[in-house]
């Protein structure tokens, strides 16, 4: 802690010369007086730590295509799912070795496995990333009943989006009604189009089949 303090004083020390000279006075330092200290240099980085904050991004990447599965099947957060990842041997010895805690305590897992052979069951649910497959066992889920919730909402979603393009479309709608009122169609469509495309992909991960 002195040694970061005392760095940043340094650091400082061009913009706020009167007080860091102060302080550093009186944490340990070398020298006689803040002016002749070497301004800090940037410490180089590694390979290795290059190389470990890529696989932190593809770590995040892992906990964050889980737990946005965990959303679109509307399972509570305090439930435990059990997860895996199909990936090559070197990247997921990479993944166990320095995310798996992670992933488990984030993700809200009880079990995690990574490995090319990882078995994915017939009820698990996925999806493709970068570095490969991932998915969750949704014990417990009537996927049929979650399928059935999430094509409802498909088809009133479908519906009222053909309603506002028919609307959007009929010249005299656009002539005759007031400004705000063709925005405010015109936003909505946008609401519902980024809506139409959620609910496609989670049917398309669930085996269903949208009607267009």
């Amino acid at each position: 802690m002195v040694a970061t303090l005392e760095t940043t004083l340094r650091l400082l020390h061009p913009f706020m010369p009167f007080i860091t000279e102060e302080i550093w006075q009186k944490v340990p330092h070398v020298g006689d007086t803040i002016v002749l200290g070497p301004y800090p240099q940037p410490a180089a980085i590694s390979v290795d730590d290059q190389a470990l904050e890529g696989i932190m991004d593809e770590i995040i990447t892992v906990i964050t295509a889980i737990r946005t599965m965990r959303s679109e099947l509307n399972i509570s957060p305090a439930q435990k799912l059990h997860a895996g990842l199909k990936a090559t041997v070197d990247m997921a010895d990479l993944i166990r070795r320095h995310g798996e805690n992670d992933i488990l305590r984030l993700a809200r897992l009880s079990t995690f496995q990574a490995g090319p052979d990882v078995i994915k069951p017939e009820s698990a649910v996925s999806n493709l990333l970068s570095i490969g497959e991932v998915f969750v066992v949704p014990d417990g889920i009537d996927l049929e009943k979650e399928r059935a919730r999430l094509t409802k909402s498909f088809d009133e979603i479908q519906t009222e989006l053909s309603r506002l393009d028919a609307k959007l479309k009929n010249p005299q709608f656009r002539a005759k009604a007031p400004r705000d009122i063709v925005i405010e169609h015109e936003s909505r469509r946008s609401v519902l189009i980024t809506q139409y495309q959620m609910l496609s992909k989670q049917l398309a991960r669930l085996g269903g089949s949208p009607r267009s």
